[in-house]
């Protein structure tokens, strides 16, 4: 290769380039050493040249390794941020070394916080000092329970004593109980109702008469039957929302609740109920079940909509989920939207089964909704981005927050310093638990909007102080660049600070794609979102999924339109209420979203 040749650095491999630096600067020291020893002067001009040849390549490679250095920085950071998610703890915790500098702060901030923590240390090591803590105790089995006694009591001849020939006194019982369990039982319901025809006069026999029915030899020549047939009404506790259906309503609302609810796909549930009784259901049957179900449900989930987009305030968020795509060798990826409503009027987790992640799937379901809506700074969300008529965009500070715990490992000074910022947004929201909105609002603008402030400042004097594209960077710029979405929950005390709780209603989502893995198709995937929704809804009131589903199945068909509101989870469960029933349940292992409004 020529002296004078410049090569094309971006068709060589990494370590052509490293061999390509080594060789030039051998060649450099070569030409500083030949220039002292050469004594003319063209000789001396044409080495000037051949070291400026040198130096330029030099320079490009230079910058060639300080970018590779950011790249590999870059590239270290998201494998941290990765390997974090898959095996480090679930909390959004910052590093080690960014949490101790973030403990030192708030200490500095607080002292009265550090000296109670100290005074709780000395409690520790005076246990004279330490207050009792009151057992937990085991938990007692509820009187609501079936108690089925079994008395156990001495032989006869056991009751003598055998010293004194007295017999013994008795003194009472040791009682033991245990929660015992049956196997469900599976039955066939038969349901007759009688049919009646109408008499006629005429002179056909009657050939075989009902055997309570007694009629004179005059009678039987003159009765005869006349067009028309009377059936005994269906009782409307034995209603069904699938017609023809071999399925009552208690296997329905039982295979919603647990696959909705409990996760189980319907491969299980059919192994289930062979378990159970020998009835062997086929998946296509269980499918279709689903499928009228849903559609059954379907004015309800409407209703609820309808509900949900005349509040002002919705939390908005979207995840993923796997379709079969037959013929294409891959399933599809698709998604499920939710939308939370952050009102106690509107307590419905309302979700969206669409096949991308396009702005007008949720623009459809928004339809003319004008208020605030909540959520990530994800532009394919309506008011994100690019601004839409009667939407107001509330940003979250839990995805704010999680920007500088990702960058916590590689900027712990900073990264600690603004989390700070936001520990002492959050400890203002948790002192409000039990306030009412105008009250949240008139203690967020009198403290919180005083923290904002000076947060912002802190943000604008570090922006310029750190690599364009590094992690801390990148946290400062998403902070800056939804400031006033971020900000816009201090101006109306309905907002939170966060959209946890949207974020929260796709655990169940989450956890049910690990076990059915996919939607069968798109229908499937509609099918699946509005049972979602009433199956969640109810749980997110604390009402027994089941006992709800059950009753609605059995009437949803025949109960008047106008009247639609009556079938609505809170408010069905606003009338059981009333009238004494007690269908709420509580799962330590499910707990429901809640939120105080």
């Amino acid at each position: 290769m020529k002296a004078t040749d410049v090569p094309n650095l971006s068709k060589m491999s990494p370590d052509e380039k490293d061999t390509l630096i080594v060789d030039l600067l051998e060649r450099t020291k070569e030409i500083i050493a030949a220039e002292t020893k050469t004594e003319t002067k063209t000789e001396t001009g044409v080495n000037i040249e051949q070291l400026e040849h040198l130096t330029v390549r030099v320079e490009q490679l230079e910058e060639m390794l300080a970018q590779r250095d950011q790249r590999i920085r870059q590239l270290e950071r998201e494998n941290q941020a990765l390997v974090r998610r898959l095996y480090g703890p679930k909390s959004d915790r910052p590093g080690d070394e960014a949490q101790l500098l973030l403990d030192g702060i708030i200490a500095l901030e607080n002292p009265g916080e550090e000296a109670s923590s100290e005074e709780s240390e000395d409690d520790d090591a005076n246990p004279k000092k330490k207050k009792k803590r009151k057992s937990t105790g085991r938990n007692l089995l509820p009187e609501s329970l079936e108690r089925r006694i079994e008395e156990v009591d001495l032989p006869d001849e056991e009751k003598i004593d055998a010293e004194t020939g007295l017999p013994m006194i008795f003194l009472g019982w040791d009682t033991r109980e245990r929660l015992v369990e049956e196997p469900a039982n599976l039955y066939v319901h038969v349901l007759k109702r009688a049919k009646y025809a109408y008499p006629q006069v005429g002179e056909v026999e009657i050939e075989q008469p009902r055997a309570d029915q007694q009629f004179s030899d005059e009678e039987q020549e003159i009765i005869v039957l006349r067009p028309g047939v009377i059936t005994a009404p269906e009782p409307p506790q034995h209603g069904n929302p699938i017609d023809r259906c071999k399925a009552d309503v208690s296997v329905l609302a039982t295979i919603i609740v647990a696959k909705f609810c409990y996760h189980q796909p319907l491969y299980r549930l059919q192994e289930r109920y062979w378990r159970l009784g020998r009835v062997w259901l086929a998946r296509s049957t269980l499918c279709g079940w689903m499928s009228g179900c849903a559609l059954a449900l379907e004015p309800i989930y409407q209703r609820m909509k309808e509900h949900l987009l005349a509040s002002r305030y919705i939390g908005l968020d979207d995840t993923t989920v796997k379709m079969l795509d037959p013929g294409a060798g891959k399933t599809a990826s698709t998604r499920f939207w939710s939308y939370v409503g952050l009102l106690e009027s509107t307590p419905y987790n309302l979700y969206q089964f669409t096949q991308s992640r396009e702005k007008a799937e949720p623009l459809e379901f928004l339809g003319d909704y004008h208020g605030h809506l909540q959520g990530d700074a994800y532009a394919g969300n309506p008011g994100m981005g690019k601004a839409h008529p009667g939407i107001t965009p509330v940003a979250c500070w839990d995805h704010a927050r999680r920007y500088y715990v990702d960058a916590s490992d590689e900027h712990p000074s900073a990264s600690a310093q603004a989390l700070a910022y936001i520990k002492r947004l959050y400890k203002i929201e948790r002192s409000l638990k039990e306030a009412n909105a105008e009250e949240r609002k008139i203690e967020r603008q009198s403290k919180a909007v005083a923290i904002l402030a000076e947060f912002k400042t802190w943000l604008e004097t570090n922006q310029e102080q750190h690599l364009p594209k590094s992690g801390i960077r990148s946290a400062i710029n998403y902070s800056l660049n939804q400031w006033q979405p971020l900000t816009e929950y201090t101006r109306d005390g309905n907002l939170p600070i966060s959209n946890c709780l949207c974020e929260q209603s796709f655990k169940a989502v989450a956890t049910g794609r690990k076990n059915w893995l996919f939607v069968g198709s798109e229908e499937g995937g509609r099918n699946a979102a509005i049972l979602f929704s009433l199956v969640l809804s109810c749980r997110r009131i604390d009402l027994d999924p089941y006992v709800y589903l059950d009753d609605i199945l059995r009437r949803v068909n025949t109960h008047p339109a106008s009247r639609i509101d009556e079938l609505l989870p809170d408010r069905w469960l606003a009338a059981r209420k009333a009238e004494g029933q007690d269908v709420s349940v509580r799962l330590e292992d499910h707990r429901p979203l809640r939120r105080v409004s």
